[in-house]
């Protein structure tokens, strides 16, 4: 028996989409796309899209300063006020307009810091507290704002000092 062309040659496959399908439709019915699955690369297409977005739209995002001083460390917001320290034989200052004229002493990485650069104080930032006290008793400095839950161990500590102003900040 003589085989025919048309015994030899494979019977066409039917598609199952037919031409007149979009792009989008084509995709979401296919099976393998690039020796991978699909949705995987477009899953990861769309994870580098979105990062990429994020990069570009940081400063929209987050406009704060990541380096920026924002508190004493360890301190629960709404704790961080300051108190006025002054030597007991000084003119009482109680109130924040009053810190522009004299000197004062901070200590640096704590609340006061922050106060004095926003009140844009005459002022001297100290690493140690007992530094800063040493400060206001030597007459370095003439106040010094010190958290206030600080302050009933410093008057223990120097009987000299008084507070003239509390809540500060």
């Amino acid at each position: 028996m003589a085989t025919t062309a048309r015994e030899i040659a494979p019977e066409p496959i039917p598609t199952i989409i037919g031409d007149d399908v979009g792009l989008l439709r084509r995709f979401w019915r296919g099976r393998i796309w690039y020796g991978t699955e699909w949705y995987l690369t477009v899953l990861g297409g769309s994870i580098l899209v979105l990062i990429t977005a994020i990069t570009l739209l940081a400063p929209q995002l987050a406009p704060f300063d990541p380096n920026g001083f924002v508190g004493g460390q360890f301190i629960p917001p709404g704790r961080g006020h300051q108190a006025i320290l002054v030597r007991a034989d000084e003119n009482p200052i109680s109130s924040e307009a009053e810190l522009l004229g004299p000197h004062v002493g901070v200590h640096r990485n704590k609340n006061g810091n922050i106060l004095a650069n926003e009140l844009e104080l005459n002022f001297t930032r100290f690493q140690l507290q007992d530094e800063l006290l040493e400060a206001l008793s030597s007459g370095e400095v003439d106040v010094i704002l010190i958290d206030e839950q600080a302050t009933k161990e410093v008057l223990l500590e120097y009987p000299g000092f008084e507070v003239t102003g509390s809540g500060i900040g």
